[in-house]
């Protein structure tokens, strides 16, 4: 079957993201968009549903009530409950608001803190696990065909600078983005960053200023609006196919069919015996016995920390590379692997993922010099990398 087909306008849902500082009109912003794509509702005016993590929909419902709109109302901030709202929401054919995004990526990041008991931080291969899960959102965000608006609060963007004067790379705040996975701020069509201002023309009180960050119909692109609504935007969702039929990008279709069924399943299942052996080994070799009760105490505190439980049914039905990755650390905090000054800097950073003070302390710390004993410039250099990605990732 052919994939090339004529163009033709596919999008009949908006996907539309708002972010800014407390205070800026962010729910004021959606409510007023909302109202006006339930409006544009065949059968008449669609509900709006709204997953309320910090109570701003209370101050919503005058509005809606005045508009002669429903106003649906989700209290929570789980990411479970987020899925959940997204399934109901559909089901009910409403416009969705999502205010605040920040708040739900924060419990996200943390539910997997507590349930494996990290108590330094997320690991550098956590992620490899969070934000699979959390691509089930924004795929859905995405697919959904209600009109949806994602609100977040505004946190700063980080880059590394080549400062002239000082003959040397820096990180700087180069801007501002949503606060949340770093790429769920590329996927709405129209983006819109909210500050509030004094009103400086004789008026008293603020103005809420809207600025286009991304339109993706290239028609409101870098233009400022005072205290905006739903006909601000209009010519953005004028240019959308909305009252069709929504065809997003097909997420349905991967790649499997390329690979053939894993011929190496029977060295796998060695790899992960052996593993296995491997950590019995560290134990043994760390004088570490279950016949003893501190022993055996100290044994679990282990097998908590680096894999997440104390069983071992469950650590021989995990993934190879995660036992992997497990065993590396263990051996690392045991003793038996001696790490290098690169190493022990780079899992300080991994420990100071959730402390953005800390972060930006190790980041001075290594462009005022007070590592070039331990570290030669290339390894300075990737360290920064990596800083401002972890700093990027709050």
């Amino acid at each position: 079957m052919s994939l090339l087909k004529k163009a033709t306008h596919q999008l009949a849902a908006a996907k539309v993201g708002i972010y800014g500082e407390a205070g800026s009109g962010k729910t004021r912003t959606a409510t007023e968009i909302a109202l006006g794509l339930a409006k544009l509702a065949p059968s008449g005016p669609a509900p709006i549903a709204f997953f309320d993590t910090e109570g701003g929909s209370d101050f919503m419902i005058p509005i809606c009530e005045a508009a002669g709109v429903e106003l649906l109302v989700a209290r929570a901030r789980s990411f479970e409950a987020l899925m959940q709202f997204m399934a109901e929401a559909r089901a009910a054919g409403a416009v969705i608001i999502v205010d605040s995004i920040s708040h739900t990526w924060d419990d996200l990041r943390e539910s997997y803190e507590k349930k494996l008991r990290r108590k330094q931080g997320l690991e550098i291969w956590d992620w490899g696990v969070i934000k699979p899960a959390w691509r089930e959102f924004t795929n859905e965000y995405l697919v959904s065909p209600c009109h949806a608006i994602v609100c977040g609060r505004s946190q700063n963007m980080y880059e590394q600078v080549y400062n002239e004067s000082r003959g040397k790379s820096e990180v700087q705040v180069t801007g501002t983005r949503m606060k949340t996975e770093k790429e769920t701020g590329y996927e709405p069509s129209l983006l819109i960053e909210m500050d509030r201002r004094p009103n400086r023309d004789g008026g008293t009180g603020w103005l809420h200023v809207a600025t286009v960050v991304k339109d993706r119909a290239d028609l409101l692109d870098g233009q400022e609006f005072n205290d905006p609504d739903f006909a601000t935007f209009q010519p953005h969702f004028d240019f959308l196919n909305i009252g069709g039929r929504h065809n997003p990008t097909d997420t349905t279709r991967d790649s499997q069919g390329m690979f053939a069924t894993p011929d190496n399943a029977i060295e796998r299942k060695r790899a992960v015996e052996s593993t296995i052996e491997k950590i019995e080994h560290a134990f043994v070799l760390a004088d570490i016995s279950s016949r003893s009760a501190a022993g055996k105490k100290r044994g679990i505190e282990l097998l908590q920390a680096h894999f997440g439980s104390s069983a071992w049914a469950d650590i021989k039905a995990m993934r190879l590379e995660d036992l992997q990755r497990g065993l590396e650390v263990l051996r690392q905090e045991l003793g038996q692997v001696e790490a290098t000054p690169f190493q022990r800097f780079s899992t300080r950073i991994e420990q100071a993922l959730n402390d953005q003070a800390a972060l930006e302390a190790l980041r001075v710390e290594i462009q005022t010099g007070v590592t070039a004993d331990e570290l030669d410039g290339a390894d300075a250099q990737e360290l920064d990398t990596k800083i401002v990605r972890a700093l990027e990732a709050f």
